[in-house]
């Protein structure tokens, strides 16, 4: 007798056992509904079937090891969950794999969510070295350490990426003098460089129902995705084909609206850039959306150059790219 088709099946009745979870194994049947291309697109999937190369080690350039310390990582009915430090990740396994291809090839645009629930305090300290990293070194100010470093901390657990550059590790050069928009940071995936852009859609936390709206989230959108085809074009001491933007969002609602307005940017404004949408709930969630600045934490923040003056140390880095005679 066959199994049932399934899950939730009552298996008692059957001849065979039901099938156990397997721990991270990937597989390739993907159907997304929000897949852009930018002509001329080929959707090369080679090696599509090489799983990731686990390596013990913290440098940048190594493998992330996963299921590493107290995570528990299960693929299981074609989803894939990640359970550690009171917090718990839930991803579609195809939506996973195309995640992780799509920031390695140059001509794909998708929005893909993701869902986070987080039942703890977020304990920086728990992290991973790089999301540590990220939260500890110097940025460009505002409120958004926690929510960079969590990002961080979320794509290494889903797809195994590295932190390359923090934000103010990236340099930027637009040739006529003005400032360029900037990324948050880069993270290198199986050799790939890929920018990461990090934002929150909401207006205020607790969420006020109905408060944010597809104008707005159209907005957002528009505002992020024109800072990152700037940054791309500007960065300087790196170099990337493709950016990711990781969208956090606090309820289902406000993902409808993100998700309606993204059908409504233009191609030429999504171009080739990933749009993340990470669905944080639970009762300490508030943490990721709340825009305070004096969280604890050895946090450390850096003047940065106002707009179109240049630094003592950029002025010293020309000085000496300048042809000698």
């Amino acid at each position: 007798q066959s199994l049932p088709s399934t899950p939730g099946s009552d298996y008692s009745r059957c001849s065979r056992p039901p099938p156990t979870p397997r721990i991270w194994r990937r597989t390739l049947a993907m159907s997304p509904a929000s897949i852009r291309t930018s002509p001329p697109a080929s959707f090369g999937v080679e090696n599509t079937e090489k799983g990731m190369r686990p390596a013990v080690g913290e440098e940048a350039n190594d493998e992330f090891q996963f299921g590493s310390g107290d995570e528990v990582r299960v693929d299981a009915y074609g989803s894939l969950l990640v359970a550690r430090n009171g917090y718990s990740i839930h991803m579609n396994l195809d939506s996973t794999v195309l995640f992780s291809l799509a920031l390695r090839h140059r001509d794909l645009a998708l929005v893909l969510d993701m869902t986070v629930d987080v039942g703890l305090p977020l304990d920086v300290n728990r992290f991973g070295a790089d999301a540590q990293r990220i939260y500890t070194a110097d940025n460009a100010g505002g409120s958004s350490d926690l929510s960079e470093a969590f990002s961080m901390e979320l794509l290494q657990r889903t797809i195994g990426a590295r932190l390359q550059k923090t934000e103010m590790e990236l340099e930027y050069f637009t040739g006529d003098g003005t400032a360029s928009k900037i990324t948050d940071y880069s993270i290198s995936l199986e050799g790939v460089v890929v920018g990461v852009s990090v934002t929150r859609a909401c207006r205020g936390f607790p969420v006020i129902p109905e408060a944010f709206t597809v104008e707005e989230a159209v907005r957002l959108l528009t505002k992020k995705l024109k800072g990152v085809q700037e940054s791309t074009r500007s960065v300087s001491n790196t170099s990337w084909e493709k950016q990711l933007l990781h969208v956090f969002v606090p309820d289902s609602h406000v993902l409808a609206r993100v998700r309606d307005a993204y059908d409504l940017i233009a191609n030429s404004l999504t171009e080739n850039t990933i749009v993340l949408l990470s669905l944080c709930s639970g009762k300490q969630a508030g943490p990721i959306f709340k825009r305070d600045s004096t969280a604890t934490g050895p946090v450390k923040k850096r003047q940065r150059t106002c707009l179109g003056m240049k630094s003592e140390e950029h002025l010293q880095n020309l000085a000496k790219s300048v042809p000698r005679a």
